[in-house]
C-alpha cells in the first residue's frame, strides 16, 4: 500500500511504544508497518520510549499534566503513580506525615487535568493530525484528548484496555469525586469518537449494552510463522517438572494467585515430587519481598526476558504454564474485562496452560470457550493441585490443550490477520470522511 494512503495517527496515552510493558508491546505490533512519519505519540510514559514504530513524541510537562491549586502541593503524596515503588522500602522510609497523606488519599491519590498549551497546539498544528487515537487514562488525559479534538476536529478513536480504568473505583479523598467526573467526561467524550475500540470480545459486548454504542475489539498479536522453530509440540515430561509464569506481578491483579501456586508446589515437592516454578518478572516493579514467593529451594523469581526470542526461548524449556487471575472483588473489577499481552504468545508456544481464576474474567473465559486451557476457577488449594497433578499425570491432555492454544492463536492473533484489520480500520476513517 502506497505510505500517502495512510493517515496520520496522533495517539494520545499514558504507554506509549516500548518492548517493556503490555500496552507499549501491543501498539508496537499492532502499528508496526505504519510509516513512522505518520505517528506521533503525546506521552508523559516514565518507559523510555520506543523509535522503532514512531520517531515523533511530545512528552508531557507539568504545563500540560497539572493539579489544581492548591492540590499541587500534595502530588508527592499521590500513591496513583507510585507503582513502581517497592512496597517494603516505602514503608519503612516513609516519613509518619507522608504515610499518613497516602492513607487519606488511598489509591485514587489527587485528581489531575489536562491542559492543551500554546507549546503543544504549535507541534499539533505542525504535525497536522487525520485521526486522533488514545486509549485514556486519568482524568488529565481525557480532557487533554477532550481539549486536542476540541482544537482538532477529526475522527477520533478510543481504545479501551481495562474496566479498572473506564470505572475507576478508587479509594481516599478524592475516591468518589474522581470516578463520578471520570464516568462524565467519558461518557462526552464517547458521544464525539468514530470508532470504538476493546481490548477483547468480552470487554465490547458489556460495553456495546452499557454504552450503546459498537465496538470492534483489537489486543495483541503474534506472528505464528516466524515463531514456529520455537513452537515444542512435544509434550511428553521425562523427569522434573518445569512450571513456568511469564509476566507482571500486581497486588490488584494476579499476585495471590501466584503466591497459591508457590504454596501448592511446595506442597508437592514436600510430597516427594520434583517440580520447579520459574517466575520470570521485572524485579524492579516487585511490591512484595522475593520471599513471599520463594517458599521452596525449587521456586525461583528471574529477570522477566527483554526479547521475543528469549521469551519464546523461556516458554519452549518448561513443561507447563499458568496464567493465574486474583479472586478478591478489587481485582476482579479492574482486571475482569482485560485480556494479558502475553496470551498470543501463550497459545503460539504449544505449551499446555493451566489458567487459575475466577470464572466470568475474560481471560478465564477465553480459555473455557476455546477450550486452550486447563480451568481451576476456585480459590482452592487442594483442587489447584489436583489441577497440576492431572496435567503432569495426563499426556493426552496436554496434548490436546497444546493443540487447541496454537489453533486460537493462528485463528484469533496472527499478526497478519489481526493487524491489517486494525489499521484498515484507522485507514477507512479517513477515506470515508
Amino acid at each position: 500500500m502506497n505510505p500517502e494512503d495512510f493517515p496520520r495517527i496522533l495517539f494520545i496515552t499514558p504507554c506509549a511504544f516500548n518492548r517493556v510493558t503490555g500496552g507499549g508491546i501491543t501498539f508496537s505490533n499492532l502499528f508496526s508497518g505504519w510509516p513512522s512519519y505518520k505517528l506521533a505519540t503525546i506521552t508523559d510514559d516514565p518507559v523510555p520510549v520506543d523509535h522503532d514504530v514512531c520517531q515523533k513524541y511530545f512528552i508531557l510537562t507539568s504545563d500540560e499534566r497539572n493539579y489544581i491549586r492548591p492540590l499541587h502541593l500534595l502530588k508527592k503524596f499521590n500513591s496513583h503513580v507510585n507503582f513502581s515503588q517497592t512496597y517494603t522500602n516505602q514503608k519503612q522510609s516513609s516519613p509518619l506525615f507522608v504515610c499518613m497523606a497516602k492513607s487519606i488519599l488511598g489509591d485514587a491519590g489527587i485528581p489531575d487535568r489536562g491542559v492543551l498549551t500554546p507549546l503543544l497546539f504549535q507541534w499539533l498544528k505542525e504535525y497536522k493530525p487525520e485521526v486522533i487515537y488514545t486509549i485514556l487514562g486519568t482524568k488529565g488525559y481525557i480532557e487533554l484528548v477532550d481539549e486536542v479534538h476540541r482544537a482538532f476536529p477529526v475522527p477520533l478513536v478510543i481504545h479501551l484496555m481495562d474496566d479498572g480504568v473506564t470505572d475507576p473505583r478508587k479509594k481516599g479523598l478524592f475516591g468518589g469525586y474522581l470516578r463520578k467526573t471520570y464516568s462524565v467526561k467519558l461518557a462526552s467524550l464517547m458521544r464525539k469518537t468514530s470508532l470504538r475500540m476493546a481490548i477483547c470480545e468480552m470487554m465490547a459486548r458489556e460495553y456495546k449494552e452499557r454504552y450503546n454504542m459498537d465496538f470492534v475489539h483489537f489486543q495483541n498479536t503474534i506472528d505464528v510463522t516466524r515463531w514456529e522453530a520455537y513452537v515444542k509440540k512435544e509434550v511428553q515430561i521425562a523427569g522434573d517438572v518445569r512450571i513456568a509464569y511469564i509476566g507482571s506481578i500486581l497486588p490488584y491483579a494476579q499476585m495471590q494467585s501466584i503466591i497459591d501456586i508457590c504454596e501448592v508446589v511446595k506442597r508437592m515437592n514436600n510430597q516427594g515430587k520434583t517440580i520447579f516454578f520459574d517466575i520470570y518478572t521485572h524485579k524492579d516493579t516487585l511490591l512484595m519481598p522475593r520471599s513471599s514467593f520463594e517458599i521452596h529451594p525449587r521456586i525461583k523469581i528471574g529477570d522477566a526476558p527483554t526479547n521475543d526470542e528469549d521469551f519464546f526461548r523461556t516458554m519452549a524449556n518448561s513443561n507447563l504454564l499458568v496464567l493465574p487471575v486474583n479472586f478478591d472483588k478489587p481485582s476482579i473489577q479492574f482486571i475482569r474485562l482485560s485480556m494479558p499481552t502475553k496470551i498470543p504468545a501463550y497459545l503460539a508456544s504449544g505449551r499446555p496452560i493451566l489458567a487459575y481464576g475466577p470464572p466470568k474474567v475474560a481471560q478465564i473465559e477465553y480459555a473455557r470457550d476455546v477450550g486452550w486451557g486447563y480451568i481451576v476457577d476456585e480459590r482452592n488449594l487442594d483442587y489447584l493441585e489436583r489441577g497440576l497433578s492431572e496435567l503432569i499425570d495426563n499426556c493426552d491432555l496436554r496434548y490436546r490443550l497444546s493443540l487447541t492454544a496454537r489453533k486460537a492463536a493462528e485463528q484469533n492473533h496472527d499478526v497478519r490477520l489481526v493487524r491489517k484489520r486494525f489499521q484498515k480500520s484507522l485507514q477507512e476513517l479517513v477515506l470515508h470522511e
